[in-house]
């Protein structure tokens, strides 16, 4: 499963470790409405690609499914675009 991520914080961090961790997943993008933080984070996990326009990220084709982690208040919209 190729996976995208949305959010920076914490529980991303840690998510990427335990996908890191298994055989049949990879993170293939993170996302961050800043492109600075996007690339800074993806850079942080050794992450080929790096969004700050989600609807790219959604459109990419090399992504299987979608984390949300962004703050409680994005969940439904972005989950629902996803």
């Amino acid at each position: 499963m190729k996976i995208g991520t949305i959010g920076t914080g914490v529980i991303v961090d840690r998510m990427i470790q335990a996908v890191n961790m298994t055989n049949n997943m990879s993170i293939e993008a993170v996302y961050s409405r800043s492109e600075k933080k996007a690339l800074e984070f993806a850079k942080k996990h050794d992450v080929k690609k790096h969004y700050w326009n989600l609807d790219d990220m959604l459109n990419d084709p090399d992504i299987d499914t979608i984390y949300v982690a962004s703050p409680n208040s994005l969940h439904y919209s972005q989950s629902k675009k996803a």
